[in-house]
């Protein structure tokens, strides 16, 4: 989900970027970088929006588990997101 489909404020839209019209990307938010850096690790699958602490990981790694198992391109996104949680 995008910060615009969470709730949150955006200045650039995916909308916008693929309409084709060649505009400099540019734009301002009003959420601080800890809230920002909180919605990368929260991630934007819906269904994973209100966990929190181990349920979320939880459900996170076996996102990640599932995509590793059923497609190989997962496995450096899988490993690197754990790393950091």
């Amino acid at each position: 989900m995008s910060l615009v489909e969470r709730g949150l404020p955006a200045s650039i839209t995916l909308a916008s970027l693929l309409s084709g019209a060649q505009r400099p990307v540019a734009g301002s938010t009003d959420i601080d970088l800890p809230a920002y850096v909180e919605e990368i690790l929260t991630g934007g699958f819906p269904g994973l929006r209100s966990l929190r602490g181990r349920a979320h990981r939880a459900q996170l790694d076996g996102y990640l588990d599932r995509g590793d198992r059923d497609d190989g391109t997962f496995a450096l996104i899988g490993a690197i997101a754990k790393s950091t949680l």
